[in-house]
């Protein structure tokens, strides 16, 4: 074998194991407000419907289902989008209407969803490709509040699957209690779930380290948070918070209220999940997750300056915009 030959034949090989290797994305995007337009007696969605103050009718509706599924194909194209984690979703109904109303349609989307008892009426959701990531098993993790159980939050979804015909993996979605009453009065209740997303996450970890998990969500509260530790602080099977880098380098978020960012939506993995030097079946490209600033996500901020997310609604007034929040993304190698 003469030298050129063999020159040949190494690069033949390294191209060959380059395109073995697959790369996915999953995001996670609290879509603010994702309602139908029918009036559920059972839950507080009055200002979404047609005699509200909101006139939330039909066409802003669609408009709203369209504008979602812009920002997921601006995310990335759907065909190499392998799992979305939603927020604030309705119903059912609404899921429905995201995939076969819009181009959604195209792809073969599935969804995990179950109405939960959240006094709003508001979900998470998973929208998954059924040709990239296949489920095993789904639970809802229920929360109920030991001093109060009249007190409902959204309740954590739990999926574990795999993509393609790699490792299984273990996701966990969740909606954590808001701040509406309070940053003091209420970061108990956050501690809480929190404590209960923990036991779970220990479980698994405690059978292998070696388990793959990933936990995403809008926690309600930033990286360096009471609760948030909870999961990342602990002397054993921590996890490792993705957005804590680009968080403590300053004037980053997914949302913004008056002049500052805040970082509440975020992506946990366990350390199986790092790209480590031994060879793994999948792991996070360069162990970072990204926010999707992009420009049509944004308006001018007037009155604190800069940037922010640009709303479907400002007050009780249609403003034809995304979200309160911006998507985030992480990227996963497949060999």
């Amino acid at each position: 074998m003469n030298k050129y030959t063999y020159y040949i034949i190494i690069l033949l090989f390294l191209l060959s194991s380059h395109s073995q290797e697959q790369e996915y994305r999953i995001a996670f995007y609290n879509v603010e407000n994702l309602f139908d337009i029918n009036n559920n007696p059972n839950t507080k969605d009055d200002d979404f419907t047609p005699e509200s103050t909101h006139h939330w009718d039909s066409y802003k509706y669609q408009k709203k289902l369209n504008n979602i599924y812009k920002t997921l194909m601006a995310v990335k194209k759907f065909s190499d989008i392998a799992i979305i984690g939603l927020a604030e979703v309705e119903n059912e109904k609404c899921l429905n209407n995201l995939i076969y109303k819009t181009p959604l349609y195209k792809y073969n989307i599935g969804y995990i969803h179950k109405d939960s008892p959240d006094e709003r009426g508001i979900d998470a959701a998973l929208l998954y490709n059924k040709d990239l990531f296949t489920v095993l098993k789904k639970e809802f993790i229920t929360i109920t509040f030991p001093n109060d159980s009249s007190d409902k939050t959204r309740d954590i979804i739990y999926v574990k699957g795999y993509l393609k015909a790699s490792d299984t993996i273990h996701i966990f979605v969740n909606h954590w209690p808001s701040r509406y009453s309070g940053y003091m009065t209420t970061e108990h209740k956050r501690c809480f779930v929190a404590s209960i997303l923990k036991q779970k996450t220990d479980s698994l970890l405690s059978i292998s380290p070696d388990i793959k998990i990933l936990v995403m969500g809008d926690f309600n509260d930033p990286p360096n948070s009471k609760s948030i530790k909870i999961l990342t602080s602990s002397k054993q099977h921590n996890l490792i918070n993705l957005m804590e880098e680009p968080y403590h380098k300053g004037n980053t978020g997914t949302l913004k209220y008056h002049n500052e960012w805040y970082c509440f939506d975020q992506f946990l993995i366990s350390k199986a999940l790092l790209p480590l030097q031994k060879k793994q079946s999948i792991f996070i490209k360069d162990a970072k997750a990204t926010i999707c600033y992009f420009p049509f996500l944004l308006e001018d901020d007037i009155k604190y300056l800069g940037k922010k997310p640009f709303r479907t609604y400002h007050g009780p007034t249609f403003h034809d915009g995304f979200s309160d929040h911006l998507p985030i993304f992480i990227d996963i190698k497949h060999n």
